[in-house]
């Protein structure tokens, strides 16, 4: 459960913003946040700056959902960037304003990396080893969906309360996260539930549909949100290769990634889903499924780096 007091803590630990820095004060309409960004954010920031925009508009679809446009060095109504550097985001509750401020910062990290391409003042990004391959910790067989998503968030492949993982048992009751956890903080935060639908201890995490489907092939399954891979997605999806990147809103509604995902992730593994994130999966252990993801992150980090090396 995500409240005021917690938020400093978390903010450091998912390495947004300097707890210190940290403001919540009560509105009229609610609570105004406001936080001073950390590495790499603040080189982010910086690069925004140079090119004087004022307005960025999300390109992820996570961030898409919550914020509408992000205005920049101006206050705006929802989140943005004020005019001295600080984050703000506004809400009625503490997980409100959490969402809300941590998609802002994965929304500029992405369209950061997607500028870079083209835009000349976000190019020294990469002189701050944005891109070196992702850091797992050292893994023994990892079996258990508490440990799964502490590894992710440790590695920055998820933060906020985005992603989610399962673990399909042999007595055919898929164990998910619960919706809007935190994947570092899933300690009585498992929902247990049968592919015909019914769940207990709680509600399932809103991939839940694309879960029970995938969990038809594989029963170690993760969704992460990995920055460079979801930028790469949207800029030129064919250089992942033999992974496949499919559409698909997250969510069960139609058309969403819940239609699209589980028949592509029977190739190789791995999925990405365009602007949104990853779908990794084995029938080993949570290791594999994670290496997969470290494996499509990788490589979306590694086309950035050549793509500024060969310019």
């Amino acid at each position: 459960m995500i409240s005021f007091d917690s938020i400093p803590q978390l903010c450091e630990t998912h390495r947004l913003f300097y707890k210190e820095s940290i403001t919540i004060v009560p509105q009229n309409d609610g609570f105004l946040m406001t936080a001073t960004p950390m590495y790499p954010l603040d080189i982010i920031l910086k690069s925004y700056e140079l090119s004087g925009l004022s307005m960025v508009t999300p390109k992820d679809s996570e961030a898409g959902l919550f914020l509408g446009d992000i205005h920049l060095f101006k206050e705006g109504l929802s989140a943005g960037v004020l005019p001295s550097g600080e984050f703000y985001a506004r809400g009625e509750h503490a997980t409100e304003i959490f969402l809300k401020i941590s998609s802002l910062a994965f929304s500029l990290q992405v369209d950061a990396t997607i500028r870079m391409v083209s835009d000349k003042h976000f190019k020294h990004i990469l002189l701050n080893r944005l891109f070196e391959p992702v850091a797992l910790p050292k893994m023994d067989d990892v079996f258990s969906p508490v440990e799964a998503g502490k590894v992710m968030v440790a590695s920055g492949m998820v933060d906020s309360v985005f992603g989610n993982v399962s673990r399909f048992h042999p007595n055919g009751v898929l164990e998910i996260s619960a919706s809007g956890t935190l994947l570092d903080s899933l300690e009585g935060n498992m929902v247990h539930c049968s592919l015909d639908g019914e769940c207990k201890g709680g509600t399932p995490s809103s991939e839940y549909e694309a879960h029970k489907r995938i969990a038809k092939e594989f029963q170690f399954i993760t969704h992460g949100h990995p920055r460079s891979a979801v930028a790469l997605s949207l800029v030129n999806p064919d250089a992942f290769g033999d992974i496949p990147v499919v559409s698909g809103a997250p969510g069960s509604g139609v058309g969403g990634l819940w239609e699209t995902v589980p028949s592509a992730i029977k190739e190789c593994g791995v999925v990405i889903v365009q602007g949104h994130g990853v779908f990794s999966a084995s029938n080993s252990d949570f290791s594999d499924a994670l290496l997969l993801m470290k494996e499509a992150e990788d490589s979306a980090r590694n086309f950035f780096s050549n793509f500024y090396l060969n310019k």
